[in-house]
């Protein structure tokens, strides 16, 4: 895969996901870690993103996008879109990047 800049990465309870931003769609990889190993668990890509965050224990990946402004929740087993918890916001910071924070 060719890849234009430095991924935005994410990594927690043993999954690790590479996101290649500011594209649009926005390729993102995500792999099972054991050890040294990782295993590819696959592909999907969104519009335009931002920012990658998982949960502590890896089974929700949340990805902020950039157009739309928002965030979207993957569960990292299947790769399907999910709904992430409502706690989660999507506040613009001062460099025009946009983080997803927990409160």
């Amino acid at each position: 895969d060719r890849k234009f800049g430095a991924p935005t990465v994410a990594s927690a309870g043993g999954v690790l996901a590479l996101g290649e931003g500011d594209l649009s769609p926005s390729p993102i990889d995500v792999y099972s870690v054991n050890g040294e190993e990782a295993t590819s668990r696959g592909t999907f890509s969104v519009p335009s993103l931002k920012e990658l965050a998982l949960s502590p224990d890896g089974g929700l990946l949340v990805v902020a996008s950039g157009a739309p402004y928002t965030h979207l929740g993957y569960d990292t087993s299947t790769l399907t879109e999910v709904s992430p918890p409502a706690s989660l916001t999507f506040p613009p910071c001062s460099r025009s990047r946009y983080l997803v924070r927990a409160r």
